[in-house]
């Protein structure tokens, strides 16, 4: 291993992790568990990944240094201790020669530490909080630079600072938001003449897991007052999961509404290009909010509008840049009346606003090089609460 390199630690690794690496600072990925959307055809190329145990991992980074090591960012609980053990390992173990290791985290977790997992009710609020925030806060003060992923990363991590007494954030911070840039695969252009030539006003998509979470429940009973309201426009769920039943029933109920089951990534690209709204209202699930959500990231990437719930962490953006929003927990009439509006929309200028490189690329080479901040990334100086 050489000792300039990159090393990641991903825990739980998924496709989209390696289809940014062609654009990423050259590295090795080490994982312990593949997402069930992985590809297993995107370990060609040259890009490495190796499925490890923590004990391999922490031997193979103390034998060697990396330059960079980047951990799982502080507020992922399951894996807090992981990325405590690796740093501290490394510190202790090689004094000298891991000075030159600068320890990085890309955060996107916008829900509060001191919300209570649902497998711990039974424990006092305030225990769990004073844990919790003692575990988020020695991982953070490990890291030399951690990169925000929205802003209600920022808003999170700046609300656990502030109640541990820290003035100032640990290490050097700043915000990357999780923007995509316009997708390369050259169809997207198409969606237009291929809505006009099947007769739809608009396709609407919903890809994610098929759960309660993910408020596919509560799109399928907004969809009954969509269709009616607007009988051209269709939809297509795509996602596998334990409301699969309830999608397979709205497809044969319902003509406007085709399940697709799982697919690949090619053809949920193919997708996207004849899609013109994305819709994924989230719902908070216990511990759990969404961060980001890859479906919004790959319809922006394909410049549909978007319909999300406030959940994600680029509400704000979304809601700025001529997305729908809705509140959450969501009422199914408010997402029809979302869907229609979006669908009253004939227009593509999404597209425009998105950045010319991803926004995960963007914090790479901050978090992985010494370059100089980009000017069009704000830097976070302080605590800063939502």
């Amino acid at each position: 291993m050489n000792s300039q390199e990159v090393v990641r630690f991903y825990p739980e690794v998924r496709s989209v992790h390696l289809e940014r690496l062609s654009e990423m600072t050259p590295s090795r990925i080490y994982f312990l568990s593949k997402r069930s959307d992985f590809d297993e055809s995107l370990l060609s190329a040259g890009r490495y990944a190796e499925r490890t145990t923590l004990f391999r991992m922490v031997v193979s980074v103390v034998r060697n240094p990396p330059r960079v090591l980047e951990v799982p960012e502080p507020l992922w609980f399951n894996y807090t201790l992981h990325s405590w053990v690796l740093i501290r390992a490394l510190r202790l173990l090689r004094p000298r020669a891991s000075r030159a290791t600068r320890i990085v985290a890309y955060a996107i977790e916008n829900a509060e530490y001191s919300w209570i997992p649902p497998k711990l009710s039974w424990l006092p609020g305030r225990i769990w909080r004073i844990a919790a925030r003692s575990a988020g806060m020695s991982a953070w003060a490990g890291i030399d630079r951690l990169a925000f992923g929205s802003q209600g990363a920022a808003g999170a991590y700046g609300n656990m600072a502030r109640d541990a007494g820290w003035n100032v954030m640990p290490g050097e911070t700043a915000i990357f938001p999780a923007l995509p840039s316009y997708c390369s695969c050259g169809e997207t252009a198409l969606r237009g003449a291929e809505s006009a030539r099947d007769g739809l006003e608009s396709v609407v998509t919903f890809i994610g897991a098929l759960e309660a979470r993910k408020g596919l429940d509560i799109l399928l009973d907004a969809w009954s007052m969509v269709s009616a309201a607007m009988p051209g426009l269709s939809l297509n769920i795509v996602g596998t999961g334990p409301m699969e039943p309830l999608a397979s029933e709205s497809d044969a109920r319902e003509a406007s509404v085709k399940y697709l089951g799982g697919l690949d990534r090619e053809d949920i690209h193919k997708l996207l290009t004849k899609s013109d709204i994305v819709v994924l209202p989230s719902q908070r699930h216990g511990r759990w909010r969404e961060q980001v959500g890859l479906s919004i990231v790959e319809g922006l990437a394909h410049g549909c509008t978007v319909v999300a719930s406030s959940e994600t962490g680029l509400a704000e953006w979304l809601e700025s840049n001529g997305h729908l929003v809705v509140s959450a927990p969501t009422d199914s009439g408010e997402l029809a009346d979302a869907i229609l509006r979006a669908a009253a929309r004939h227009d593509s200028r999404r597209g425009s606003v998105l950045p010319v490189r991803d926004g995960r690329i963007e914090a790479d080479g901050w978090l992985s090089e010494n370059s100089i901040l980009d000017a069009a990334s704000a830097q976070v100086g302080g605590v800063d609460g939502r």
